[in-house]
């Protein structure tokens, strides 16, 4: 599930080409490498963008190229990252996030690149600020 809930995006990528063996998601972090889109190379890596739509959004519809966003906005998702595969991690408005290396989000750790503080811990999703300008130190 993802869901845009407001907010203002300051770039957009309607039309960006998938790198080689890269399969990804609407709601997943992506980072871009040589003008392809392409998951994180390590934890914290940035700037992200938010995989947004696939064959949904009409100018990128059947051209094996994915639309992106990038920029300030406020989202609803639930790609969060998880523990031992199964148990969710517990949020809480205010924590910093960041990217994985599989392009979803998780906390953010001392040096990493934020790209978004939790707003709301909803049942079974997050409501997400976006604003990927900060690195995260320690407080």
């Amino acid at each position: 599930m993802l869901k845009l809930l407001t907010g203002l995006n300051n770039v957009q990528h309607w039309s960006q080409e998938l790198g080689d063996a890269v399969s990804v998601s609407s709601g997943m972090f992506v980072t871009i490498s040589e003008g392809k889109a392409v998951l994180p190379a390590s934890k914290g890596d940035g700037p992200c963008y938010l995989v947004f739509g696939d064959s949904n959004v009409p100018s990128v519809e059947g051209s094996g190229k994915i639309a992106l966003i990038y920029g300030i906005c406020r989202i609803e998702t639930d790609k969060y990252e998880t523990v031992d595969g199964e148990t969710p991690i517990t949020y809480t408005p205010g924590d910093a996030l960041t990217i994985s290396t599989a392009g979803k989000l998780t906390p953010a750790a001392a040096g990493d690149f934020v790209v978004g503080v939790v707003e709301a811990d909803l049942t079974g999703s997050l409501r997400v600020a976006l604003a990927p300008t900060a690195t995260f130190a320690a407080g």
